[in-house]
């Protein structure tokens, strides 16, 4: 099995044998094989629109599975009979001829930062999910969630480090039952926009102190913060399940929850004297160059110094 990247996804492909290579001989069969990858058929309903008659479309099929480049898919009854349908037996196929490439770097991991985010990957997956604040008005204080579109860098991090096949993002709204606060989570934005991160607020060892809207302060053993471009990179156990841990990402403003995506994006960095346990990281967004916008930041205090 080889990979190899087509529209920025990387697929996994088989790697053409020379009984592979003899079967796709032939313009229709190639024709036939990208319209089985679309969606899987059988010979007779391909026959119409491949201008072929029934018999040579059954002959073109059945040189594609002697070589293993199909597979039936399923059966149906049809007409009073029954259709096989078939499908690719891999997502692609390619041709390695032995050329040397352009080099590819591959993310680095981290010792530190696999620590770190246990368990919320473990064993390469993913096993848990980033919650983030809804866009409509919700929660006590009715207020819409400006963050979430940050959910994709902080998604974009978790998976240098894991895979998963399954939704990863969910809005606080969406964290309704038992089992959904007793699993692993990274909650994304403040207490003002998430009211997940409002009910697990307190068990952070760094976090939002205030009662009162709009909650702009952050607290930590060592000192406070009221400056709105003030973020926080957080680690806890989940108080409903203490074998599970919550993450915290996110700032005293909006502008404290971009500096703290920033972070989470150099986790290398910031996590890099972790061991176990609780842990955070409080950073100041900068603005580098002036425009208005975070596009760094500088880690100002963390749980391990």
């Amino acid at each position: 099995m080889v990979d190899f990247v087509r529209d920025e996804n990387l697929i996994e492909a088989g790697e053409l044998t020379e009984k592979e290579l003899e079967a796709l001989n032939s313009e229709i069969r190639v024709e036939v094989l990208r319209n089985l990858s679309e969606k899987p058929s059988y010979p007779s309903a391909l026959s119409d629109s491949f201008d072929c008659s029934k018999q040579k479309m059954y002959y073109h099929f059945e040189k594609l599975e002697d070589a293993g480049l199909i597979e039936v898919e399923r059966k149906e009854e049809k007409s009073g009979g029954e259709a096989t349908y078939y499908r690719p037996t891999q997502k692609g196929f390619v041709l390695d001829l032995g050329g040397k490439g352009e080099s590819f770097p591959m993310p680095e991991h981290s010792e530190e930062v696999s620590s770190f985010l246990k368990p919320l990957i473990k064993d390469s997956e993913l096993n848990g999910s980033i919650v983030v604040g809804s866009a409509e008005q919700h929660g006590p204080d009715q207020v819409q969630a400006l963050d979430g579109h940050l959910a994709g860098e902080i998604a974009f991090k978790l998976g240098n480090y894991s895979r998963t096949e399954n939704p990863v993002v969910k809005l606080d709204t969406e964290v309704v039952g038992e089992e959904d606060w007793e699993e692993n989570m990274l909650i994304l934005g403040g207490v003002l926009t998430n009211v997940v991160a409002k009910e697990f607020n307190e068990s952070f060892p760094a976090f939002f102190p205030s009662e009162e809207f709009p909650y702009r302060k952050l607290e930590t053993p060592e000192d406070s913060y009221s400056d709105g471009g003030i973020g926080v990179i957080a680690k806890t156990s989940n108080p409903e399940d203490r074998e599970k841990k919550i993450f915290l990402v996110a700032g005293v403003q909006n502008k404290g929850t971009k500096a703290a995506v920033k972070a989470f994006q150099d986790l290398e960095e910031v996590v890099e004297d972790y061991s176990a346990g609780q842990f955070y990281a409080v950073v100041r967004g900068l603005d580098l160059n002036s425009d208005g916008e975070i596009d760094s930041y500088k880690v100002i205090e963390t749980s391990e110094q």
